[in-house]
């Protein structure tokens, strides 16, 4: 995902800032999807909350990205709002279904 951010920044023309924003859509959503997966399987009992955690960061990046990208100084703040957004997801968020899996002896399946 951050590989993705750094394309929205390099992205100097309108296509190719939107193709970088629809590799990062897709991307983000595919992650989301298999996390959620596998906190299921795990019986995460959080899940719910997290769900609605990504469910959050996919409004608020569809709101972000649809402002308009005139400038660098625009698609920094992009990229800026997506680093802090992964940074504290993954060291709350993310820490929280990965002390649960280490608690109960969950090994990666």
């Amino acid at each position: 995902m951050f590989k993705l951010a750094n394309n929205i920044v390099e992205s100097h023309s309108e296509q190719t800032h939107k193709q970088a924003v629809m590799y990062l859509f897709a991307y983000t959503r595919k992650h989301f999807l298999s996390e959620e997966n596998m906190m299921q399987s795990i019986g995460f009992p959080l899940l719910t909350e997290h769900k609605k955690i990504h469910d959050s960061l996919i409004e608020q990046l569809t709101k972000v990205s649809e402002a308009p990208m005139k400038s660098d100084e625009d698609r920094l703040h992009l990229k800026n709002f997506i680093y802090h957004w992964l940074t504290k997801h993954i060291l709350t968020e993310d820490k929280k279904y990965y002390k649960f899996a280490k608690e109960n002896n969950i090994t990666s399946q």
